[in-house]
């Protein structure tokens, strides 16, 4: 028993693809051939280069790790100075300098306090000029401040703060710093394992073509 033919019709063939200007009908194209230079003893030196300039960025970084330690100076001989705000503001040098009224020194945070782990908007909005304010600094800052002629055109006495608190309210603590510290150090280590798995893997094409760098060399050492 014969089967039925399907009455739809079928479907066109795909037109065929027509042929580049300039090629010869009924000829493939051919893919050019890969680069088959052979390696020279400068590609060597280049790539022993890169690994010594990574091999000291990934050592740098382990070495930072475990080398680290919380800075004991915060915790040294620090005082708390208080008085009325005069003026807060923020410096191009993402610092703030604080004045406290009827005070001759300059109270300055540094920049990774006030960038990192200071509440400035809080402070900037709640803090106002006559406000009563405590400032955690180290005595012997307070006895002998810094002169940063080298930054500001004043040669205000600077002394830098570690604490900010106004109303009962901490805007800046050691502890925030500590914190920040050890957010670093773990920061480090991230960096340090994946720079040095990245290290370890740009060594393997050196290792696996140790025969023929090892080969080039001999040959000049003949020459």
């Amino acid at each position: 028993m014969s089967t039925p033919r399907d009455p739809r019709p079928s479907p066109d063939p795909a037109p065929e693809a027509e042929p580049e200007a300039g090629a010869e009908p009924g000829r493939k194209r051919r893919r050019r051939p890969r680069s088959n230079r052979p390696l020279t003893r400068g590609d060597l030196w280049a790539y022993l280069g890169f690994l010594a300039v990574a091999g000291f960025a990934v050592g740098d970084l382990w070495y930072s790790y475990f080398s680290f330690r919380v800075d004991p100076e915060p915790f040294a001989d620090c005082v708390v100075v208080s008085g009325k705000l005069e003026a807060a503001r923020g410096t191009p040098r993402e610092q703030m300098d604080i004045r406290i009224a009827g005070d001759p020194l300059r109270y300055r945070m540094l920049s990774d306090a006030y960038s990192h782990y200071f509440q400035r908007d809080a402070f900037f909005a709640q803090v106002h000029r006559g406000d009563a304010v405590e400032l955690r600094a180290i005595s012997r800052y307070i006895a002998k401040p810094y002169h940063t002629t080298r930054w500001d055109e004043d040669d205000i006495p600077t002394v830098f703060i570690r604490g900010v608190t106004v109303g009962g309210r901490d805007y800046n603590t050691i502890s925030d710093q500590i914190a920040w510290q050890h957010r670093n150090h773990r920061s480090t280590l991230t960096c340090a394992l994946l720079l040095g798995v990245s290290f370890l893997v740009c060594c393997i094409p050196l290792w696996l073509g140790r025969k023929e760098w090892l080969a080039m060399i001999q040959r000049r050492k003949v020459r």
